[in-house]
């Protein structure tokens, strides 16, 4: 059936639109871009309705992928979609706001933070904490992908390096953001 069946489906979303465009190749083309790849491990922070999870799994095969939002019907409609399309390496986690994240140390290959790093949800503290936090769980040279919607660039650049990122590339690149597909700037660091 496809992801856009089961989402327009669980949801009662059926407006044909940049959702279907999304799920049916845009997508994956945007994630694989990024650098996702067959294998890795990938925790999308704020993952909302599941638009980059879904896909990552997908991508991933082997590889875990973790679903973290506080909104419990978004990750129960992932955990919905997900089963419908046979997708076994999901797994949601629902944040009741805490910053402490329930991984080990340096598991995590990519972490993508699209649009949830600004002062709607953190304060600046908050926000280093997490940071800090992210750098804890992910592995030497992982990859922390940030499409920093509502903030400054300077200022999530000089965050991410108070916690010890270093850029290495900045990609315009389609992503969804409430529901359209736009052209916009990604940030990609890595822990070194």
């Amino acid at each position: 059936m496809g992801f856009y069946y089961w989402y327009s489906t669980i949801t009662g979303h059926f407006k044909k639109s940049n959702i279907e465009k999304w799920f049916r190749g845009i997508g994956k083309e945007t994630l694989k871009m990024l650098g996702i790849k067959k294998g890795q491990n990938l925790l999308d922070f704020g993952a909302g309705m599941g638009y980059y999870s879904l896909l990552a799994a997908q991508i991933s095969q082997t590889g875990k992928v973790y679903a973290i939002d506080r909104d419990r019907s978004c990750l129960k409609n992932i955990k919905k979609i997900a089963h419908k399309e046979g997708i076994k390496n999901i797994e949601v986690i629902n944040a009741q706001g805490e910053i402490f994240l329930p991984f080990k140390d340096g598991v995590i290959d990519v972490v993508l933070l699209y649009d949830v790093l600004h002062s709607h949800y953190f304060t600046p503290n908050k926000r280093i904490k997490l940071l800090k936090e992210i750098y804890r769980i992910s592995k030497h040279e992982g990859l922390i992908s940030v499409y920093p919607k509502h903030m400054d660039l300077e200022e999530i650049k000089k965050d991410m390096k108070m916690a010890n990122f270093c850029l290495v590339e900045e990609l315009a690149l389609t992503v969804i953001h409430d529901n359209s597909l736009i052209k916009d700037r990604v940030l990609n660091f890595k822990k070194y």
